[in-house]
């Protein structure tokens, strides 16, 4: 009894086990996509849907299929999409694709089906294929395709009998044979055309995208004459065309073999149009491109399209023309197979003027703004408008504003500047974008206190002044073509005066408040205070330094004396100096400077610019983004020491010292100017100290220090 039970048991388990395999499979089943279609036949109707494999239509009874509804169902909520599908009727050709259930073909009319092609789109496309395979008459079963292939015949005038469309889980292969799937009737018809060329005459016939005319030879085409060969009675039909004369217009259509243009007149070819009428139309394509003056070979164009240039004055020079079956893609690239002239663009701004407010806005080189009444401009916007059809783009721009500085650029009649601030435009800098900038240049200048109007700057130069505190009061702008002259010349920006600003350490702890006095006023306008050195020292007169350069009416910036060879040491540096400048209180602009001089570092192996780099980004993260780098001129420039490939020279300090230590002269030699500053004299001196000391003397080309 108690093994009775016990088989008993196991047999009620496994029966139980088999119900859960077949509930799990039935699941599985109900979550499979399932592909549902059926046929209209010859005599017989609409047949009832099949799916998934099964056969539709007939076989061995020499009936056509005239149209046929194909439907996806059993999507889950993972999958969406639908089917679409698209078939080639006789004396009709690809009929448009139509979808999920939609009759495709025709009701009626007694007319084959002669290939159909099939496709997913949506998710459901990304999970599945969709086979598909016809029988085909005097064929029989061809083979397998998918995903919008042809399956059938074109060409032979051959009926579909039957089909069977299945999905395939991606990756799972055909589910038979692959092989001669379609046939095509190569004897198809082709298209002959010969031109007439500048100094030569009738050229000989060419055929089937064969070129006729010259390139490379600045020769007109002045006539064409077109004819199609090799026509079937599916394929009746003529080619027609219009060309585009000079002085003339356009002509009339034409076909098949007549002259189109003109003969013994000189007068060139600049545009055409062809298309096919009758049968053949159902059935193929024509495209065709030209070879056109100043521009080469345009893309091809189709049925009617214009091939050329309007309103250019271009010749044509040579072409190609080819007839494709419907639904194969054109023989080449279809963008800009024509270009027409439109107006020249137009930049358009306006400013927003001290107390006047937003002036109306001007375009192509008038004055926006004032002039004489000493007026600021606090703001500006600018557009670009009249682009043609095969140009396009915009302008950006931006400002340097006083208290501010650059501001980022700002694009398409975006404000640019202040509004409520009181706060002069100083410089300003434009520039196109897209194509508009392959085919213009934009020019502007400033009109400037004190100095009135300045040059002419163009594509993103500066134009006004910075540093100097001077105001904008108008400006005009306006569009040059590539390759045409300036609207003027002259000097367009005006950088910072160069400044001079001394360096001191504990060595110059002596200096008085009084001593502090006299430099200001023989011109030292900013003091560069030694803070801190490695990780050990710090200057124990920094503050009073610091105080006494405030005191004068200085500015302040101050400097660490570098001893790290490796990024950890440069951190540990870094920390150091900020760790100082904060118990100073010094805000977070104020320059900090990173005197990597000394031949431990210098002559250390590693990435001496990594090293750099961590100094700087630690300071960054400590609040302090202003950082320089000074160091000698013989250790800087590209790929040295300190390298100006990876350093901008817009935060390099450089000292190089020449014989002539007069300021002035100094200012006139402008030696160094690519860099933030340059420091030309380690021995200045200077009346009314004191006492006699020799001071570092710098000058500070971008203002950075000094302003």
């Amino acid at each position: 009894m108690k093994k009775t039970n016990i088989k008993v048991f196991w047999i009620i388990l496994l029966m139980v086990g088999m119900g859960i395999l077949t509930e799990k499979s039935a699941v599985s089943a109900a979550q499979q996509p399932s592909v549902q279609y059926r046929s209209q036949v010859q005599d017989i109707g609409w047949q009832d849907y099949v799916a998934d494999g099964q056969t539709s239509g007939t076989t061995g009874q020499g009936k056509r299929l005239e149209a046929t509804s194909i439907q996806l169902s059993n999507l889950d909520g993972n999958l969406t999409g639908s089917i679409q599908y698209q078939t080639h009727v006789q004396n009709i050709g690809w009929q448009n694709w139509t979808q999920d259930g939609s009759v495709s073909g025709t009701v009626g009319q007694s007319l084959r089906l002669e290939a159909i092609k099939i496709k997913l789109s949506g998710t459901v496309a990304n999970a599945y294929d969709v086979y598909y395979r016809v029988h085909a008459q005097n064929f029989g079963w061809l083979g397998w395709t998918s995903n919008g292939q042809e399956a059938g015949t074109t060409g032979y005038g051959y009926r579909l009998e039957a089909m069977e469309v299945v999905l395939v889980p991606k990756g799972q292969g055909a589910p038979g044979s692959t092989l001669n799937s379609f046939y095509n009737n190569n004897s198809g018809p082709t298209v002959q055309y010969r031109t007439h060329v500048q100094d030569f005459g009738w050229q000989d016939s060419v055929s089937d995208g064969q070129t006729a005319g010259t390139t490379g030879q600045s020769k007109r085409l002045e006539a064409a004459m077109f004819q199609l060969g090799n026509q079937t009675a599916a394929t009746t039909g003529s080619i027609q065309y219009q060309t585009q004369i000079q002085n003339i217009g356009w002509q009339s259509w034409v076909q098949d073999g007549e002259l189109s243009g003109t003969q013994g007149q000189s007068l060139r070819l600049e545009t055409i149009r062809i298309k096919l009428t009758g049968n053949i139309a159902n059935f193929y394509d024509v495209y065709y491109r030209v070879h056109a003056e100043n521009f080469g070979w345009l893309g091809w164009a189709t049925n009617g399209q214009d091939a050329g240039t309007v309103g250019y004055g271009y010749r044509l020079e040579a072409m190609q023309v080819v007839l494709v079956p419907k639904g194969q893609a054109a023989p080449g690239d279809t963008s800009n197979s024509s270009y027409t002239k439109q107006p020249n663009p137009s930049v358009n701004y306006q400013t927003n003027v001290q107390n006047i407010g937003w002036q109306d806005s001007v375009s192509n080189g008038s004055t926006s703004g004032t002039t004489g009444q000493a007026l600021r401009i606090e703001a500006l916007k600018a557009n670009i408008s009249n682009l043609s059809d095969n140009v396009a783009g915009g302008i950006n721009y931006k400002a340097f504003v006083q208290n501010i500085g650059w501001q980022s650029e700002v694009a398409d009649n975006t404000v640019a500047g202040t509004s409520g601030q009181s706060l002069r435009v100083e410089a300003l800098t434009f520039n196109l974008t897209g194509t508009l900038s392959n085919v213009y240049d934009v020019y502007y200048r400033t009109y400037v206190q004190n100095y009135g109007w300045l040059g002419w700057a163009a594509n993103g130069q500066n134009a006004g002044t910075t540093g100097r505190s001077l105001r904008i009061e108008a400006l005009q702008i306006q569009l040059v073509k590539k390759g045409s002259a300036a609207p003027g010349g002259g000097t367009a920006y005006l950088a910072p005066e160069p400044s001079d600003f001394i360096d001191v350490s504990s060595n110059q702890s002596d200096l008085t408040q009084a001593d502090f006095n006299a430099l200001h006023a023989a011109g030292i306008k900013t003091a560069v205070v030694k803070l801190s050195e490695y990780t050990t020292y710090k200057n124990p007169f920094a503050a009073t330094q610091i105080s006494y350069a405030r005191n004068a009416g200085m500015k302040i910036a101050v400097y660490h004396y570098a001893w790290f060879t490796n990024q950890a040491e440069a951190t540990n540096e870094a920390n150091y100096f900020a760790n100082y400048a904060q118990t100073l209180g010094l805000p977070s602009d104020t320059v900090m400077v990173d005197d990597y001089e000394v031949n431990y570092a210098v002559d250390s192996s590693g990435d001496k610019v990594a090293d750099l780099d961590t100094f700087r980004s630690t300071l960054a993260q400590r609040g302090y983004g202003n950082v320089v780098d000074y160091s000698y001129q013989s250790i800087i420039g590209p790929g040295n020491i300190v390298d100006t490939n990876r350093i901008s020279p817009n935060d390099i300090w450089i000292a190089q010292y020449p014989n002539n230590t007069n300021p002035a002269a100094a200012r006139a030699l402008q030696y160094n100017s690519q860099f933030a500053a340059w420091q030309y004299s380690s021995n200045k001196y200077f009346s009314g100290l004191s006492r006699s000391i020799p001071l570092d003397v710098s000058i500070d080309y971008s203002g950075r220090f000094t302003n």
